[in-house]
């Protein structure tokens, strides 16, 4: 990106099961793209017990990286550079070998966000990324074809997160993952769900574990998560508080009416990088990968937290700072909970309105909310 530039792309269905990328944007990029075009995802990657799989690409999440900046003067600062016509100099310049040369190390600001459309409704559902800052000080390009950088390219392995009490709590951990995990660790996720019949309303939540693809394969597992990946997934229990607007629980004991469990456990669990949670089978995210939530109540809210994560050991002595009393200490050398982010959606139809010849008017309206959190427990 050239400074003060934008990039857009769309994911869409491939026409095979699958789904692809395709922008209509000017900005450079290695390799390019044709516009109107769209590149489709690979399945060369899944080597996993669960297989290569087209369906598997139609549920996911993003990962954004900064590699490098350019220096003022470099080939690819020179051309990636927009001209007043609104188009770069000359992306044919800008390749993995001429990115590779002019580099310093990424200097942040970068933010972005993503639409979740339904056509078929004239729903959309729009969220913010969640963005580390001080991910890396180091200036490392990699070129197209490697899975890099990911989250072990943090620079140094330092993180710091807010705990449950509003504490800050700093420490240097034994691999760059374990740093990335440790920033995004929670205990609990807090949010609400609205079920309301006569406007057929529905909720579900998205929760994603960004690391876990770097602490859990099918051989090993590394704390905080707790199994290696099968066909089944890798599963962590959660545990469920449900409670209505009023306070009360709705109906079942929580925890009891999480459905279907995941083969092999006893409790709730969530198996999967991210995950859809739906509330008395809403779906409002059509999603083919989901777990339920039965209740008989019409709304209120969740609060999910992480039962069994094991701990992370921080490599060195950890630094606490109190935020209400100014006090530093020196807090416990583990962090526990799960690296989460994720929303919760919801829709509302109204099929009551009419214009004024009587027509039935399409009434669909959706929103979205960012889940609150506990911080990890050090």
């Amino acid at each position: 990106l050239s400074p003060f530039d934008m990039w857009t792309a769309a994911v869409e269905p491939d026409g095979a099961g699958g789904a692809m990328i395709e922008t209509g944007d000017n900005s450079c990029t290695i390799p390019s793209f044709t516009h109107g075009v769209g590149v489709p995802f690979r399945q060369t990657s899944m080597t996993d017990p669960i297989g290569a799989s087209a369906d598997r690409l139609t549920e996911g999440y993003f990962e954004v990286f900064e590699m490098v900046t350019y220096v003022p003067g470099s080939t690819v600062d020179v051309n990636a550079r927009h001209t007043s016509a609104g188009i770069p100099k000359d992306c044919s310049q800008v390749n993995d070998s001429t990115a590779t040369s002019g580099t310093s190390a990424p200097n942040g600001g970068l933010s972005g966000g993503a639409t979740l459309i339904n056509v078929l409704t004239g729903d959309a559902f729009t969220e913010d990324a969640t963005a580390l800052i001080q991910f890396t000080t180091a200036a490392t390009y990699s070129n197209t074809g490697v899975n890099t950088p990911d989250f072990v390219s943090a620079v140094p392995s330092n993180a710091a997160a807010v705990d449950g009490t509003g504490r800050i709590i700093q420490g240097a951990f034994g691999s760059p993952e374990l740093a990335s995990t440790a920033a995004l660790q929670r205990t609990a996720v807090i949010n609400e769900f609205v079920l309301d019949k006569s406007t057929a309303s529905g909720t579900d939540w998205v929760l994603t574990f960004p690391t876990k693809h770097n602490l859990v394969t099918a051989k090993t597992v590394i704390p905080p998560f707790q199994n290696v990946l099968t066909k089944a997934g890798s599963c962590d229990d959660i545990g469920i508080n449900l409670y209505n607007r009023e306070e009360g629980p709705p109906g079942a004991t929580p925890g009891s009416d999480f459905s279907p469990l995941p083969p092999g456990q006893s409790g709730p669990a969530l198996c999967w990088e991210s995950n859809v949670l739906t509330f008395s089978n809403s779906n409002v995210l059509g999603s083919g990968n989901k777990y339920n939530i039965a209740t008989t109540e019409s709304a209120g809210w969740m609060n999910l937290t992480f039962a069994n994560p094991g701990a992370i050991n921080v490599a060195s002595a950890t630094t606490g700072f109190d935020q209400s009393t100014g006090a530093v200490f020196t807090p416990s050398t583990t962090f526990a909970g799960l690296p989460t982010i994720g929303f919760a959606v919801q829709t509302f139809v109204n099929g009551t309105l009419t214009d004024t010849s009587g027509k039935l008017i399409q009434s669909s309206y959706g929103g979205n909310f960012g889940h609150r959190y506990i911080g990890p427990q050090p």
